[in-house]
């Protein structure tokens, strides 16, 4: 028998406690939380009051355990203490850390499913190809309750991983100049070599779902203070590795911000990518209950593709806690600060691959109600220019 190990990544700043913009007492989370919630499972205990983390386990061969990472930032783990304030030592340690996580509870034939939004999407994805690429930590080699070691040999498996992909890469020329003085700033023993047997190859990923991976790096462009420094991290190519079995992607339809433009997987079997009404956290969340209808679609859609008996995922008996709404409220990231000082659309015409469909909230929506949730003098019919010009007898439509 085979069990499910989980690992989900929030978005940039979102977890449990984040926020509450209602003031209802009722934290504003995202779907990622929303479906670590909706796992089968109990609650670790020596996890609960973590400030940047829990997990859940479902004891027995065939069970589950999982692992839930906040979107904010933990300047005290031992993972970014171990990487020195190196550039992007968040986004390093957020991988290292599921990867850690991963390599602990791994044992041949687990299914691995990858979780995330936003920055949590590039997580996932990074991490998926990580595994694809090095396999996990052999725990004949290291003490997997030693998490000082483990982070160390997390950190000198990423790099040699990004080496490999940069290294396959054609004039990857400036990109490999660029990842070189990373790598002179990484502590030291992220560079020693690989040792014979560090590693264990793992043949399949059962699934990666993600909500919006966006920006050509998978991550907003403003996430870095330096735009060369951060393209070290961008995703070798936008093909999803043979070893995942299926990829889930919910994508914005309405987002307009530049630095949001969607992140598409190359076509493949095994891949289903669907536009959903609403701007970016419309579909990945982290609204208040009230203004989460349109997210709670997105959550809904990806829970049942996940639990599909072919994917596989483990989800506890009650009903799941969530209201869709084909008509809930709407957002408009881009009027406020400091957001509406940066550069914006409206996307038009967006390049969608061909094999994007269209969730069919869409067309319960279109023509009925304003795309925003603010009061307009004149009532306005939703016809998203985005999706304007691909509809026709073509479109693919999802439910």
């Amino acid at each position: 028998m085979a069990k499910n190990i989980v690992f989900c990544a929030d978005g940039t700043w979102n977890g449990p406690n984040s926020k509450d913009d209602d003031n209802d007492g009722i934290p504003d989370t995202t779907n990622v939380w929303k479906l670590f919630n909706t796992l089968a499972g109990h609650p670790k205990q020596d996890s609960v009051l973590l400030a940047s983390e829990q997990e859940i386990e479902e004891p027995g061969p065939d069970g589950q355990v999982a692992k839930y990472l906040h979107g904010v930032g933990d300047s005290r783990n031992i993972a970014i203490r171990l990487l020195g304030g190196v550039f992007g030592d968040g986004l390093i340690a957020r991988i290292v850390r599921g990867y850690t996580y991963i390599s602990r509870n791994y044992k041949p034939d687990d299914a691995i499913f990858l979780i995330g939004f936003s920055r949590g999407a590039y997580t996932a994805r990074a991490l998926g190809g990580m595994i694809a690429d090095v396999g996990v930590l052999n725990p004949a080699n290291y003490d997997p309750d030693d998490k000082e070691q483990a982070y160390e040999l997390g950190i000198k498996q990423w790099r040699r991983h990004r080496e490999a992909r940069l290294a396959a890469r054609q004039n990857a020329g400036g990109l490999a100049g660029l990842f070189s003085g990373l790598v002179r700033r990484l502590p030291l023993f992220a560079s020693d070599p690989p040792q014979p047997g560090e590693t264990l190859p793992v043949d399949t990923i059962r699934a990666i779902g993600v909500w919006d991976t966006v920006g050509s790096l998978g991550i907003p462009i403003y996430l870095g203070a330096n735009g060369s420094d951060i393209d070290v991290f961008r995703f070798a190519d936008t093909a999803l590795n043979d070893k995942v079995q299926f990829g889930i992607h919910a994508i914005s339809l309405d987002e307009q911000r530049a630095d949001f433009t969607p992140t598409f997987w190359d076509k493949r079997d095994g891949i289903t990518q669907a536009l959903f009404v609403g701007a970016h956290s419309d579909v990945g969340g982290g609204y208040p209950i009230a203004e989460s209808g349109l997210s709670d679609i997105a959550c809904d859609w990806m829970l049942r593709r996940l639990a599909d008996p072919a994917v596989g995922l483990r989800l506890k008996p009650e009903p799941w806690p969530f209201k869709p709404d084909f008509f809930g409220a709407s957002h408009e990231p881009w009027t406020n600060p400091p957001f509406s000082l940066l550069p914006k659309g409206p996307r038009t015409p967006i390049p969608f691959p061909q094999d994007v469909g269209a969730h069919i909230s869409i067309a319960h929506r279109m023509g009925i109600d304003p795309v925003s949730g603010q009061p307009v003098a004149v009532s306005l019919k939703y016809l998203p220019t985005a999706l304007a010009q691909q509809l026709g007898t073509n479109t693919v439509w999802i439910s």
